[in-house]
């Protein structure tokens, strides 16, 4: 009885929360949301979520979901690789040779969706994919975007079962995500 007193407890603002965010727009949602402004980009993210900036597996920046239980093994995040490019390699052939290690590194690695997008001037190559990673299958969004020669690619990643839930979290901060 205890127990379930405490799930409700833990998990009863977030269901007021997903419902309450329903009709708002993405500037509302993201509204009270904390700002990580660096010189190059800038992106919110939830006030509940931890910021990593220590280049954690080479990261500018990994910002990761509060633990929601003891048997919680899997950290929701966001986080954003930088990369020099050759002055050869533009958007288009940077994707095509990410996502051939990509299907070479990740196990069971499933294009879902993949386009390229344009947001409010913001030119983007948008992959959905999923693959498994320390035994749980996990949904990935990927965009990726080059300006002056340099790569930048925000991943958001949740287990695939908990998708339904994570997934409007994860695409309100993907979309928050400016480079300047």
């Amino acid at each position: 009885m205890l127990y379930r007193r405490i799930v409700l407890a833990l998990f009863m603002p977030l269901l007021f929360l997903s419902c309450n965010n329903k009709n708002k727009t993405h500037k509302e949602i993201v509204a009270d949301w904390s700002l990580l402004k660096e010189v190059n980009y800038s992106v919110k993210y939830p006030h509940t979520w931890s910021l990593n900036q220590t280049g954690f597996q080479g990261t500018s920046f990994l910002i990761i979901a509060r633990q929601t239980s003891i048997r919680d093994f899997y950290q929701e995040n966001l986080s954003l690789v930088e990369e020099a490019l050759t002055d050869t390699m533009d958007l288009q052939s940077y994707v095509k040779s990410n996502v051939a290690m990509l299907d070479k590194s990740v196990e069971r690695f499933q294009i879902l969706e993949e386009e390229l997008k344009e947001l409010e001037g913001d030119r983007f190559y948008r992959l959905l994919y999923v693959g498994i990673e320390s035994k749980y299958k996990i949904l990935y969004e990927k965009h990726y975007r080059v300006k002056d020669k340099q790569a930048y690619v925000t991943t958001f990643a949740c287990r695939a079962m908990e998708a339904d839930r994570y997934k409007p979290i994860g695409r309100a901060m993907l979309k928050s995500f400016e480079l300047r």
